[in-house]
């Protein structure tokens, strides 16, 4: 079983407590739980980034802002839970808008994206990104981030994009801000997607394993010249594979039979509810 997500437990915890809430009041009966302010002997201890955030890509410079404009405010909500946690949330940049993010290296400011209400209204569909992208990573001190490579677009000049993207997105991410990579967010919906599939309907766990592995090793070797040390095998390593659930399309399971991680790559095991 994949381990749950520090947030996902969390939530998990929220939903259970207001269920009991509520069957105790149906039943008539309530119950106070006393809380102390100090740790009781024997407590455990929280695990790193207990508390961590998933930011939608295409938002990135907004909540971080970049070198000439940092977003204190961000980073000083950031500062307050790592004092009270022990540990500075991890933050994933990726979502829905990382499998629309394109990158351009002309482009001279840190993205465009362009809204399709008939597609979503929450997010631009449309979406380019700069090598000044790249700098909202360095506006958060002692934060450890995973990025997310494109994997939805499949065009041959969305994969050049992608790969040129990796130097820009190693750089960023060396003096120990990284935690993980991802490539692609939630695959099982590729080719059922309600905002327009991108993969046809005959891909199976197999297409993806074959894709899965050929762009991250493909990312691997463009990193290796750029950056050495992420490329590692040590430090090279993914959340994966990062589906919506167990009951869509693709079969998590089956992906991991059919070779997800033959490179031993895959430090998270990873899916979304």
């Amino acid at each position: 079983m994949a381990p749950l997500h520090p947030v996902a437990i969390s939530l998990c915890a929220a939903v259970i407590g207001a269920q009991a809430a509520a069957l105790a009041q149906r039943l008539g009966k309530s119950s106070v739980i006393l809380v102390s302010a100090a740790a009781t002997s024997g407590a455990g201890v929280p695990l790193d980034a207990f508390v961590s955030y998933s930011i939608e890509f295409s938002s990135l410079p907004d909540f971080a802002g970049n070198i000439s404009a940092p977003n204190t405010f961000s980073n000083n909500l950031l500062n307050n839970i790592g004092n009270l946690a022990g540990t500075k949330p991890y933050i994933r940049v990726g979502g829905n808008t990382q499998d629309y993010a394109i990158f351009n290296s002309s482009l001279d400011v840190a993205s465009i994206g362009i809204f399709n209400t008939n597609i979503s209204s929450d997010y631009p569909t449309t979406l380019t990104i700069g090598p000044s992208y790249f700098e909202s990573y360095q506006t958060w001190p002692n934060t450890k981030f995973t990025h997310g490579f494109n994997l939805g677009r499949n065009s041959t000049a969305a994969r050049q994009a992608l790969i040129d993207s990796v130097p820009f997105a190693c750089k960023a991410l060396e003096g120990g801000k990284l935690l993980h990579w991802e490539l692609g967010n939630e695959p099982d919906l590729y080719k059922t997607s309600s905002q327009g599939p991108v993969r046809p309907s005959t891909w199976n766990e197999q297409d993806y394993v074959d894709q899965w592995l050929h762009w991250t090793r493909a990312i691997k070797a463009a990193m290796e010249g750029p950056c050495p040390n992420l490329a590692s095998n040590k430090s090279y390593t993914y959340y994966a594979p990062s589906f919506a659930g167990t009951s869509n399309s693709l079969d998590p399971i089956v992906t991991w039979e059919d070779g997800l991680d033959t490179d031993k790559d895959t430090a998270v095991i990873t899916s979304h509810k």
